[in-house]
């Protein structure tokens, strides 16, 4: 992307608030089946980072392992397919009015890719996938998925400290 959508995008990136740990837990306990405290050693309540989809937040598991969780918004999966829907509107709308551009065939995409969106036992197997393609390479890590502690909804992975991927220099 041109340099400008970059660093727009990293504004709204940057900028998501995160959602109180009172409404987080709950998911986590519904989605393993067990207490934060029985899943994991060590559970750090304050996020680590913020996204559209979810937040993320540090943790350890029994055998000294440290690990980042990924938990999923709560009514996130509504969210998006409302937000699919208003896009498909638009486009609908932006093709009557510009027959250059058909903005359509985007949204279809969007819409195919969505439920993977918000899938992270997909995301979880993607990793893996990218990690087996990579595995000759010393360059590159990719988390190992801890799949115990794993569901649709909360991701658990090695904690990885690194940079942001804008943070070029």
């Amino acid at each position: 992307l041109m340099d400008e959508y970059v660093r727009t995008l990293s504004l709204v990136h940057d900028q998501v608030p995160p959602r109180p740990w009172a409404e987080m837990r709950p998911i986590i306990e519904r989605e393993l089946g067990m207490p934060v405290t029985a899943a994991y050693a060590y559970f750090d309540a304050r996020p680590i980072a913020a996204a559209s989809l979810a937040q993320v937040y540090r943790a350890r598991l029994a055998d000294g392992t440290e690990v980042a969780v990924k938990v999923q918004y709560p009514g996130i999966a509504d969210i998006v397919r409302w937000d699919l829907d208003v896009i498909d509107l638009l486009a609908r709308i932006w093709a009557r009015l510009e027959t250059v551009i058909d903005f359509r065939p985007i949204a279809q995409e969007m819409r195919r890719n969505a439920p993977e969106e918000v899938d992270f036992v997909h995301e979880g197997r993607a990793a893996e996938a990218v990690a087996r393609l990579l595995a000759d390479r010393d360059d590159v890590v990719v988390p190992k998925i801890y799949w115990e502690r794993s569901t649709r909804r909360v991701l658990t992975m090695d904690f990885i400290d690194g940079i942001r991927i804008s943070d070029v220099d």
